[in-house]
């Protein structure tokens, strides 16, 4: 069985892009989407109950066209900004 790719920290509060820098919570997110950047900010997805692994990949696949690669879906409280 392949290794399961890493679980993200962090979850953007407005475009919900993952990262994996917990250096990043509580920053502007700043990620381009359509030419403009995002607003949101870095909020902290440390639980692992926040998140749960792709139904495709199983998160073992960088490749995957249903979590983009991420291996990881956020299931955690979304907080707007």
């Amino acid at each position: 069985m392949r290794e399961q790719l890493p679980i993200p920290v962090t979850v953007c509060t407005r475009c919900y892009v993952y990262n994996g820098n917990n250096s990043l919570i509580g920053y502007p997110c700043g990620i381009m989407i359509d030419g403009k950047r995002c607003k949101g900010t870095w909020g902290s997805a440390l639980n692992r109950d926040d998140w749960k692994e792709c139904r495709s990949c199983h998160a073992t696949n960088y490749t995957c066209d249903s979590c983009n690669g991420e291996g990881w879906e956020y299931i955690g409280k979304y907080i707007q900004d």
